[in-house]
């Protein structure tokens, strides 16, 4: 679906880099932010960081050889993922999710520092040569999940900073590989679904961080 990196090394050094800029706005949160509103639309910093500690268990699912995406039967949730190729959450992944919304309401902070270090130690263990499973990207090895979904952390880093009042914008090679990858996105994947992204904005500027910002729908005038 993608022309995603494959060199391995490169991948995890963008998605640890990606991860660890969203970690550090976190960890300069106070208890008086989670309830602030985010870029992201009906989103407070509670649910935006929540569904961060999501995304940070999806490669501890993979590595772990759990399917993020199954076809339909007993293992499918009702929850379809993301690109229309008949794939379903699985209940043992979907379950995860259910359980970190759970605790994102009594102790965020914990959840993330949990759900971000599980990720690590998951890909500090990583078997390369483990087979490829159904993600909510198609079917991926772990490393091509990672060249691909750095994008996440690397858009919200720029969410949380702007809600928190926290300077957070990510390094501009990272914008620009985001900027780059979703790109292709945009013309082989449908990225403007309700529960993804807004319709473009015009840029602010031609920097990658503002041509990114404005790719995703947001606007550098946010708040």
């Amino acid at each position: 679906m993608l022309a995603v990196l494959r060199r391995s090394r490169r991948n995890r050094e963008v998605w640890d880099r990606a991860a660890a800029g969203f970690n550090d706005l976190v960890n300069q949160l106070t208890d008086d932010d989670w309830v602030k509103p985010t870029p992201c639309k009906d989103w407070d910093i509670r649910r935006l960081v929540g569904h961060m500690a999501c995304t940070m268990r999806m490669p501890v699912a993979l590595a772990q050889g759990i399917p993020l995406g199954v076809p339909a039967g007993p293992d499918a949730s009702p929850v379809t993922t993301p690109q229309g190729d008949d794939l379903f959450f699985n209940t043992e992944f979907f379950a995860t999710v259910q359980q970190i919304v759970e605790a994102m309401g009594s102790d965020p902070k914990g959840t993330w520092v949990s759900a971000y270090a599980s990720q690590r130690l998951a890909l500090d263990n990583l078997d390369l040569d483990a087979p490829a499973l159904g993600t909510q990207f198609g079917i991926l090895t772990v490393d091509e999940w990672l060249g691909i979904c750095f994008w996440d952390p690397v858009v919200h880093t720029w969410d949380l900073g702007q809600a928190a009042g926290i300077s957070g914008v990510p390094a501009d090679d990272l914008c620009a590989a985001a900027l780059e990858l979703l790109t292709q996105v945009e013309t082989t994947a449908n990225m403007r679904l309700p529960f993804v992204f807004a319709e473009a904005l015009e840029p602010a500027s031609d920097t990658p961080k503002d041509q990114l910002i404005a790719l995703v729908g947001r606007s550098v005038t946010w708040g």
